[in-house]
């Protein structure tokens, strides 16, 4: 089951993130920005007590540049699934539930970054309708990165 998540919830993302991305993971004190902070959403899947997952994404308004006229974005800053639950579709399920949100918040398209070395996770994203915008060289501390991105309307 997919719940909001609470303040109560921190030392177990940070745990996943520290497990998942070491040296890049969030602090405890950037993990409690994810849940606390009003622009930001960020949803855990559990099995009973143990966290199988969490992402946490953020709502943005921005100038179309090509018609003038504010357009929503939805931009997911963290997908993050224990090593023991992966390949049993909870990733897709956090994702699909994105698109929920993003849905209901009117928003024109989804976009997210990922290490160019992920390709499991870009498979993911690619298997969710997302296709890679753009490089983004040096993103992250030692390599590049893809900005990846799905139009949510026709």
């Amino acid at each position: 089951m997919i719940y909001k998540a609470t303040i109560d919830d921190t030392m177990d993302i940070y745990e996943l993130e520290k497990e998942t991305f070491q040296e890049d993971s969030y602090s405890c004190e950037e993990i409690e920005t994810l849940i606390t902070h009003k622009c930001r959403e960020t949803f855990v899947i559990r099995d009973s007590d143990y966290l199988i997952g969490y992402i946490s994404f953020n709502l943005y308004e921005c100038q179309d540049k090509i018609q003038p006229k504010q357009m929503k974005r939805l931009y997911i800053q963290s997908l993050c699934i224990n090593s023991k639950y992966r390949k049993q579709g909870f990733g897709r399920q956090l994702m699909e539930y994105a698109d929920l949100q993003a849905n209901m918040y009117k928003c024109e398209s989804i976009y997210l970054h990922v290490k160019q070395s992920n390709k499991i996770a870009q498979e993911l994203y690619k298997s969710c309708g997302f296709t890679i915008s753009c490089i983004l060289k040096n993103y992250y501390k030692k390599e590049d990165g893809f900005m990846m991105s799905k139009s949510l309307k026709g």
